[in-house]
């Protein structure tokens, strides 16, 4: 789904004539837009296999912030060791045993939130974009009190496009999961151990 095409499932849903860009001068079009970007910030924050990764984040070597590991780029930094001590404050990692700025790299898992622009929109996976657009299309529409034909075709669409994209998730989380580096070496680790040949 376009963020176009959300945009008008959103219209039609409460009866209205589709447009032909998302820069309309439709009045109900930038309240629809504003409703996409919240469903889809609301959504992306539950991470996903395209929004969440586990990387090396290492401090910045030149600059004002030398020595500190930005954070500012991410909605979420879970360091995967010691997750207890570090956590992200005001865009920088911060040791929150002693309050002072982490200055060597920290392996993490992070989360990053794609903007409702429409490159960025066309950037995500079609599974989600459905789910993103057919959410926010529901909400519109029972906010515009749209009829219960309406929003019970919405609310199948949605059940739908959950599925969809929950599906895509678990199936490509598995893949990421066995070819992600951290994986792969614990489980060539064990291989070894386990076949190692006595000499």
């Amino acid at each position: 789904m376009t963020l176009l095409e959300a945009v008008n499932l959103a219209l039609r849903s409460t009866g209205e004539t589709g447009v032909t860009a998302i820069n309309s001068a439709h009045p109900k079009v930038a309240t629809i837009l504003a409703e996409i970007d919240t469903a889809s910030q609301r959504l992306q924050r539950r991470g996903w296999w395209f929004n969440t990764a586990v990387r090396t984040l290492s401090p910045d070597t030149t600059g004002p912030d030398i020595g500190k590991v930005d954070t500012s780029e991410y909605d979420a930094v879970v360091p995967v060791i010691r997750s207890q001590d570090y956590y992200p404050r005001a865009g920088f990692l911060v040791d929150n045993r002693d309050g002072a700025f982490v200055g060597h790299a920290v392996q993490a898992q992070v989360r990053w939130a794609y903007p409702t622009t429409e490159a960025d929109w066309l950037d995500m996976p079609d599974a989600f974009t459905d789910y993103v657009g057919a959410s926010a299309a529901l909400s519109f529409a029972s906010n515009y009190d749209a009829d219960s034909l309406q929003l019970q075709k919405l609310g199948v669409q949605l059940a739908a496009a959950k599925m969809a994209a929950q599906a895509d998730h678990t199936r490509y989380s598995r893949v990421n999961l066995f070819t992600s580096g951290t994986t792969g070496a614990a489980l060539s680790s064990i291989r070894n151990r386990r076949y190692r040949i006595q000499r």
